[in-house]
């Protein structure tokens, strides 16, 4: 389902960036992202159901789709969609396993360093989405699903191989609540690749 999820997000960000291309003179970019987040569970809370978290796996393979539009050399605003991946807990009692996706809407800042190398961040929010699955060995499992928004922010590199081609290094902070949604605050590193129209 979230692969599905995934595609459609991709399609609508393409189909954006095609519908504006027209009508602005600096250009719009679609780009996908991959990259390992390493996220922090609701240790108190797992705690006060199960106790002590005895094994954790608190990192995970993360992909992103995005899309963006450029008002000059310096500012744009900027779309994503990210799946972190399922981050999974054993404590003395449950197991207990978190997947989380979101949604970005961030203002981008660059800063030109020469016509190829630029140094941009990011900030924003993110509307974040926690399903999790908790269970408790002969007697099952309890699922839930929580929802909510937190701040987002970024720092990284770009490089512009070629005309329409850009290649992009991130660390970005998603500023996930760990109580609310049971596993938060994912710090991220990613490589990016751009295409821009």
């Amino acid at each position: 389902m979230k692969h599905i999820r995934l595609a459609q997000a991709a399609l609508i960000l393409s189909l954006l960036a095609s519908a504006t291309v027209e009508a602005n003179d600096h250009g719009t970019y679609v780009g996908m992202a991959l990259g390992q987040g390493t996220g922090e569970f609701d240790e108190a809370g797992i705690y006060t159901f199960s106790g002590p978290i005895t094994d954790r796996d608190d990192k995970q393979i993360m992909a992103s789709v995005y899309g963006g539009v450029d008002f000059d050399e310096n500012f744009g605003l900027e779309v994503g969609y990210t799946d972190f991946g399922s981050y999974k807990a054993t404590a003395a009692v449950d197991t207990y396993q978190f997947d989380v996706t979101g949604v970005t809407f961030d203002l981008v800042t660059k800063l030109p360093l020469n016509p190829e190398l630029s140094l941009l961040a990011k900030l924003g929010v993110i509307g974040w989405t926690s399903d999790f699955t908790s269970c408790a060995t002969g007697v099952g499992c309890l699922e839930g699903t929580t929802r909510d928004s937190d701040f987002h922010l970024g720092v990284g590199m770009s490089y512009q191989v070629s005309e329409r081609a850009t290649f992009r290094v991130m660390y970005e902070d998603y500023d996930i609540d760990t109580q609310k949604s049971g596993l938060g605050s994912i710090k991220a590193f990613s490589a990016n690749a751009e295409y821009h129209f």
